[in-house]
């Protein structure tokens, strides 16, 4: 009988392991073992392997709902969208009461255009959560209100890894977090995203930027990243070479819209907005308490009809500054005249 039974758990993927499941460098393989493994398992992929889906496990995602604790040790491994696929669908999506830790895993191609889906690679619901460590997060396309590579509606902690070559028609080309919301962001790049509004990063809930670059962000709005509302804090980061362009271009590193903001020893440089009324080649602040702190605004340009303020522009709102510097930007510092005291 105990032998029987031990046959029986050997042909049921997951039940037999141990808390660590190794997973064959075998697509079917990861699927089946994420619909059996345990609450606080860990799933080890083979090292190196491509993990490709060219059809959906559900409706709109490559892998089975995250629904419990879950640890995927990636090994390098890629997991991503075939690009035969003849349906567009995300990778993960982690819903409520689902806590995804990825370390070291690259996730690549989903695309929830079609559907309309926000969040083109994983998408975090309200009540989940998604740790993301020594990870990439690549070439992915979102459809719907926004988060070309992560939409969070939940938690986010990331560490160490890298949101880049993302797209959205709306807002977020890298990640979106929305209101109610909570993204903690640190030692890691955030670089080459496109999206209508917020390239890097589009903001509504409480939102942290620590050792962090920012860098080679597109949009028409906010090329670097928007901060709309709650806590946003950015410490020790780089938001370096963003572009806003069009008719609107407000910021091309950061565009503030609301909430409280607190930006400390961040270099802010080389970053442009341009078009007819562009303004705030740095920063653009409209509505929001900002607080700049021993920071380095630098080499940023407004340029289009009427340009203003190549380094910050205050629309609306404050702008406090304490020991920052603000200089070698064009066609200005702060506005003609000046926007921000001190400047």
């Amino acid at each position: 009988m105990v032998a029987l039974m031990a046959l029986v758990a050997a042909g049921t993927p997951g039940v037999a392991h141990a808390a660590t499941v190794r997973v064959s460098c075998s697509s079917v393989a990861l699927q089946l073992e994420m619909r059996f493994v345990p609450d606080g398992g860990t799933l080890s992929l083979a090292k190196h392997c491509i993990y490709s889906y060219a059809a959906p496990d559900n409706t709109a995602n490559a892998l089975p709902l995250i629904d419990r604790a879950l640890t995927i040790e990636g090994h390098g491994s890629t997991i991503m969208r075939s690009a035969s696929a003849a349906s567009g669908f995300r990778l993960f999506e982690v819903g409520v009461n689902g806590k995804l830790t990825l370390n070291h895993v690259v996730i690549k191609g989903g695309d929830t255009r079609a559907a309309g889906g926000a969040g083109g690679g994983l998408l975090v619901d309200v009540g989940g959560s998604l740790n993301l460590d020594s990870s990439k997060v690549t070439n992915n396309v979102g459809g719907g209100s926004g988060g070309g590579g992560i939409e969070v509606d939940g938690t986010l902690a990331m560490t160490r890894s890298v949101v880049s070559g993302n797209a959205n028609p709306g807002f977020g080309g890298g990640v979106d977090v929305e209101l109610g919301a909570t993204a903690h962001i640190a030692r890691s790049t955030i670089a080459g995203n496109v999206a209508n509004v917020g390239g890097g990063a589009w903001n509504a809930g409480t939102f942290t930027l620590d050792k962090t670059t920012l860098s080679g962000n597109v949009a028409s709005v906010c090329g670097g990243v928007c901060l709309t509302a709650g806590i946003q804090t950015i410490t020790r980061s780089r938001i370096i070479g963003n572009t806003a362009m069009g008719s609107a271009a407000l910021g091309g590193g950061i565009h503030t819209a609301g909430g409280t903001i607190t930006i400390t020893t961040t270099k802010i440089s080389r970053n442009l907005a341009t078009g007819a009324s562009a303004a705030g080649g740095g920063i653009y602040v409209s509505g929001a308490a900002v607080t700049l702190t021993r920071d380095k605004i630098t080499k940023n340009v407004a340029t289009g009809t009427m340009p203003r303020g190549g380094g910050v522009f205050r629309a609306s709102g404050t702008v406090t500054l304490h020991r920052t510097s603000i200089k070698k930007n064009s066609p200005d510092q702060c506005g003609t005249p000046t926007t921000v005291p001190g400047c």
